[in-house]
C-alpha cells in the first residue's frame, strides 16, 4: 500500500507545530504555528490567518477560505491540540498540567465525601444531597 502524501498548495507538508497564545487585547487564547512545505515555503499561522512566507521569509500570499487547503490545516490544528484525548504520545507538556488538575480536582471530591458524614448503607437518597 503507498503512502499517502499530504500537500497544501500543491506542496508536500514536511512538518508542523502549533502552540496557542493569549491575545491580551482580546483576552482569550489563540493558536500560532508554522506548517513547513517542501522548497522552503512556510505558512505562519497568527490568529487564524494563515500567510504563506517564501525562502526568504516575506510574506507571498495567504491561504483563503475558499482554498482547500484552509480545512487541511484548520484539521491539522484540531488534531495537534487534541491529542491527550484518545491517550496518543504528542509531545506536548502542556497536557501534563491537565491531567495534575484532574487529579487535584479528584482529591479535593474524595476529601469533600470524606468530610461530609454521609453512609450509602444508611439511605440510597444521601446520594442526592451529596451531588448536589
Amino acid at each position: 500500500m503507498a503512502k499517502v502524501q499530504k500537500t497544501i498548495l500543491g506542496k508536500e507538508i514536511k512538518s508542523f507545530s502549533f502552540c496557542k497564545k493569549l491575545d491580551y487585547r482580546f483576552n482569550r487564547m489563540r493558536v500560532i504555528g508554522l506548517v513547513r512545505l517542501e522548497g522552503g515555503e512556510m505558512i505562519h499561522v497568527r490568529f487564524n490567518e494563515f500567510k504563506i512566507l517564501n525562502q526568504l521569509g516575506e510574506v507571498s500570499g495567504m491561504v483563503l477560505k475558499t482554498n482547500p487547503g484552509y480545512k487541511r490545516i484548520k484539521r491539522m490544528i484540531a488534531r495537534w491540540f487534541t491529542t491527550y484525548r484518545n491517550g496518543s504520545k504528542g509531545g506536548q507538556m502542556h497536557h501534563v498540567a491537565y491531567w495534575r488538575s484532574r487529579a487535584v480536582d479528584g482529591m479535593h471530591n474524595i476529601n469533600l465525601f470524606k468530610n461530609s458524614g454521609i453512609s450509602f448503607s444508611e439511605n440510597r437518597s444521601n446520594f442526592l444531597r451529596l451531588a448536589s
